[in-house]
């Protein structure tokens, strides 16, 4: 059988939950799993970053990737976008997510803050883009997420690049009165 290492670093990803790891080596068993796991972080060749949560190459962490493997299904949204934007100032140890359940997990220094969205939101692809090994919203999806999380109170400061078209077209998959009524709020106060 071939190393599992070298499974993992032909999986081109870094970081890798249980589920990934069973995947990658073809383990059916969730015990065999974490025996393998608990292994390789013995002998050093896998990293645990929390129970359950390995990396292979501490150097080269992308805490967006971490966030996505340690709760799943996730992605990427709100400040964390409006950051990676220029729109905001990026909070240095915080990571913002959509998830189906509210959950903050502290990893390598980071805060890892996890926003509950109803099943057919979070499901709704619209402005979600995968990217290699995370996923995460747009920026007009990561507004409407805004809008919807804090009901309408989050203040925002600069839109300038926002495609009021795809906002609106995002808003609406909320199915609620307050998220509509911000973005159209939002879009007249830009052009007053």
């Amino acid at each position: 059988m071939q190393n599992k290492m070298k499974l993992l670093l032909k999986s081109g990803h870094n970081v890798f939950n249980m589920d990934d790891l069973g995947l990658v080596w073809g383990q059916n068993k969730r015990s065999d799993t974490v025996q393998s796991a608990r292994d390789y972080a013995r002998k050093g060749e896998l990293i645990r970053l929390r129970r359950g949560l390995y990396v292979v190459d501490q150097q080269n962490i992308q805490i967006e990737e971490v966030a996505g493997r340690a709760f799943t299904p996730s992605y990427i949204t709100g400040e964390t976008v409006l950051a990676m934007q220029g729109l905001i100032f990026p909070a240095t140890t915080e990571v913002y997510c959509a998830a189906l359940k509210t959950k903050r997990i502290a990893i390598n220094g980071y805060e890892i803050i996890y926003h509950m969205l109803k099943p057919e939101v979070f499901y709704n692809p619209i402005g979600i883009e995968n990217r290699d090994n995370f996923a995460v919203a747009s920026l007009e999806r990561a507004i409407a997420d805004l809008i919807y999380i804090y009901d309408g109170k989050y203040d925002f400061e600069r839109l300038h690049d926002v495609d009021w078209g795809k906002l609106t077209k995002i808003g609406k998959i909320y199915q609620k009165k307050v998220v509509i009524k911000r973005i159209d709020d939002l879009r007249r106060r830009m052009y007053e």
